[in-house]
C-alpha cells in the first residue's frame, strides 16, 4: 500500500493486549484507550524526529474541526473527518488493497466486533450508538445508514477464536 503511494512506511511496534482483555473481559469498547495510547506513541514519535502533524484518518471531527493542536505543538489531522461514509469508501476502495470483512464499524481492528457483541449481549444495543449519531448529527451518514449499522451483530467463530487465543483467554470466559 504505502509503496503504491509513494509514502514511506515506520512500523512503530507496542503492545496493547492489556487494553484489549480489560475491555473483552468487562464487554466493553477498547477504542478511546486504544487510541490514547495510540495518539500518545504517535505524538512522541513526532516530537522525537521533529515532525509537526500527525495525519490519521478518523471519521469523526474534533467539535466541527479536522484537527487538533496536541502537547508539544504536533497538530491531528483527522484526514477524512469532513467526508461522507460514502466518500470515504469510494476513496477506499479505489486504493491497491483489498478491504476485510470484519465485524464492527473498522477495516483494520480485529478486537471490536468481538467486544461489541459482547456489549450487545451485556446491553442490548450497540457500543457504536454514540459514534454513529454523532455522524448523523453532523451530516457525515444519513439516519437510515446509522440505523442499519447501529444493529447488534455476532463476530465469526474464526475471529472470537483468533482474539481469545492471541489475548491468553478462554472462550469459556464469555
Amino acid at each position: 500500500m504505502t509503496k503504491s503511494l509513494g509514502v514511506p512506511l515506520k512500523i512503530i511496534k507496542a503492545d496493547y493486549s492489556d487494553i484489549f482483555r480489560d475491555a473483552l473481559l468487562r464487554s466493553e469498547s477498547p477504542c478511546s484507550r486504544c487510541s490514547e495510547r495510540t495518539m500518545s506513541i504517535l505524538r512522541r514519535y513526532a516530537r522525537e524526529n521533529g515532525y509537526k502533524y500527525i495525519i490519521t484518518g478518523h471519521e469523526i471531527p474534533f467539535g466541527g474541526r479536522p484537527y487538533r493542536l496536541m502537547k508539544g505543538g504536533i497538530v491531528q489531522i483527522r484526514l477524512l473527518s469532513m467526508m461522507t461514509e460514502e466518500e470515504r469508501m469510494r476513496i477506499l476502495k479505489e486504493l491497491p488493497f483489498e478491504l476485510p470483512e470484519l465485524p464492527g464499524y473498522t477495516t483494520n481492528c480485529l478486537i471490536i466486533g468481538v467486544t461489541a457483541e459482547r456489549f450487545c449481549k451485556k446491553y442490548g444495543y450497540s457500543p457504536e450508538n454514540r459514534r454513529l449519531a454523532t455522524l448523523v448529527r453532523l451530516g457525515l451518514m444519513d439516519r437510515e445508514r446509522a440505523e442499519e449499522r447501529a444493529r447488534c451483530r455476532g463476530a465469526p467463530e474464526w475471529q472470537k477464536m483468533l482474539v481469545y487465543q492471541q489475548l491468553g483467554l478462554n472462550l469459556d470466559d464469555e
